[in-house]
């Protein structure tokens, strides 16, 4: 299985602290060069919100929401264009497990009706099965029944890539949402598993502070309804609430 790791020419910090980390598990990676939406033209902008435009969902698109997701698409374009059934997807300003080399090196744990499998967690409520599918060394692999948010690490099925790399335009939401939010037009239509405990997760998320290296983020606040749904998200963390909706926090592994 292919690993890629999308990392930003300017982020050359990015790709050192991946390749601290991959080197150590003994992982080799090929670098996406990422789309840097802050260097992109305004009629560039303009021509992909207008094409990604859609009436019943509007949206006021980020120059670097929208770098991220020709990234994403760039990846899966990559991956359709290849030979492996399975490849991983990593944006650079993760953290990830020991545990993690194992699943890269073998693709035989991923269960055949995967499509997407999610390795990191944001710390947000998901409502996941309540048995897992199947076991991935000391992790469980859960199908998953609600929203979730990031999509800094995950594998993805090379035909599934394909699908994504060719969505109409006008279906494009920010790369999490049009991957893991039930009101996306392709996300209800793949079949999603999540590791439990995650061998991944962002720096900004890294449940011990002192081990966070200030990455920083590529991207602003979201504003309008990225806010309030990922607002809406951070508050299932309320264990009234996750005991009243079946969701849970994943732990860092």
């Amino acid at each position: 299985m292919r690993t890629y790791v999308i990392n930003l020419d300017r982020a050359a910090e990015r790709l050192a602290h991946m390749r601290r980390q991959f080197d150590q598990l003994g992982i080799s990676f090929v670098r996406i060069a990422a789309v840097d939406g802050t260097s992109l033209s305004d009629r560039e902008l303009l021509s992909f919100r207008t094409l990604a435009e859609n009436g019943e969902r509007p949206y006021q698109w980020m120059p670097s929401e929208i770098g991220i997701f020709l990234s994403h698409k760039l990846a899966w374009s990559t991956i359709a264009s290849g030979d492996d059934q399975y490849a991983a997807v990593f944006e650079d300003d993760v953290h990830v497990s020991d545990e993690i080399a194992t699943l890269l090196k073998d693709s035989s744990w991923i269960h055949n009706s995967a499509d997407i499998v999610r390795f990191e967690t944001t710390l947000q409520g998901m409502k996941l099965a309540r048995k897992p599918i199947s076991q991935a060394g000391q992790m469980k692999v859960f199908r998953v029944y609600s929203g979730a948010w990031g999509a800094a690490g995950y594998v993805i099925k090379r035909e599934v890539a394909s699908w994504l790399a060719s969505s109409p335009p006008r279906t494009f939401g920010p790369v999490d949402w049009f991957l893991f939010h039930p009101e996306s037009v392709v996300a209800p239509a793949l079949s999603v598993f999540q590791l439990d405990p995650a061998p991944c997760v962002q720096d900004q998320y890294h449940p011990d502070v002192d081990s966070r290296r200030n990455l920083g983020s590529h991207v602003l606040t979201p504003t309008g309804i990225a806010q309030a749904l990922k607002t809406g998200s951070r508050r299932l963390l309320s264990p009234m609430v996750r005991k009243a909706t079946g969701r849970r926090g994943i732990p860092y592994a």
